[in-house]
């Protein structure tokens, strides 16, 4: 399968773990992060002031120009899958622009928070919920 993954690549985290073995099973898969790799120079994880409060007022900015960088990534590939992790900068114009590629991929929303809990989302991923075809998440439960 042909899949193109949009999520947090920086290699200590647990999504660059699953994109990983995405690929160790054997799918062809692209990558696209979020959030700024650690290796980039100049990359600052927690952004800076004018970043922090549009977290808080739930419009997080798209430091990394994920959203341009999809539509060009998908325009010249086709994929059998779009697979997004904690996609709160994913604007829904953007899904939108996804569900309308031939042929169409199915587009899934993972994430390991309750992406209901008020702290984990923005106004972009509860706008962009209809254009996903499937969205999970899991939880640890260990005590």
């Amino acid at each position: 399968m042909k899949i193109l993954f949009i999520g947090d690549l920086n290699e200590y985290g647990r999504s660059f773990q699953r994109y990983r073995n995405l690929k160790e099973l054997g799918h062809e898969v692209a990558g696209l992060s979020h959030t700024p790799v650690s290796a980039e120079a100049g990359s600052d994880k927690k952004g800076g002031f004018l970043s922090r409060v549009a977290w808080r007022l739930r419009f997080p900015l798209d430091t990394t120009g994920v959203n341009n960088n999809i539509k060009e990534v998908v325009t010249k590939n086709d994929f059998d899958i779009i697979w997004v992790e904690k996609g709160n900068t994913i604007r829904p114009k953007t899904l939108k622009f996804l569900r309308n590629l031939k042929p169409l991929p199915k587009i899934i929303s993972c994430s390991e928070d309750d992406m209901y809990a008020s702290h984990n989302h923005s106004f972009y991923y509860k706008r962009g919920l209809k254009y996903y075809d499937v969205v999970f998440y899991y939880q640890n439960l260990q005590s």
